[in-house]
């Protein structure tokens, strides 16, 4: 099953002194009446002599990819949410120290 949606991601907050940050998206099904909302929340943390990003995701699905339950998303992972991820490791790297 292929589901494509269409929205936005923004920073909904960030904390450059505790090098953290919340990043949220939200979009529609482009060719039927679902949506998708994320909430990720990331945090550049000390690690040896590194630092490690830590990524936190609550995510819901509504329309018919919810009829398939938590399966769909488990048996291979959608392409704009690795996107998603993606931008979650380069803002964290930007508040990190270079490292992360």
């Amino acid at each position: 099953m292929t589901v494509a949606y269409d929205g936005l991601a923004r920073i909904a907050e960030r904390d450059d002194a505790m090098r953290a940050a919340i990043l949220e998206a939200e979009g529609r099904e482009t060719t039927a009446p679902g949506s998708a909302r994320s909430r990720s929340t990331m945090a550049v943390v000390p690690n040896g002599s590194g630092s490690t990003v830590c990524v936190s995701t609550e995510f819901t699905v509504a329309g018919r990819a919810a009829t398939f339950g938590r399966g769909l998303t488990k048996a291979k992972p959608p392409r704009r949410y690795l996107r998603l991820g993606l931008a979650s490791h380069l803002l964290c790297r930007d508040l990190g120290d270079g490292t992360a």
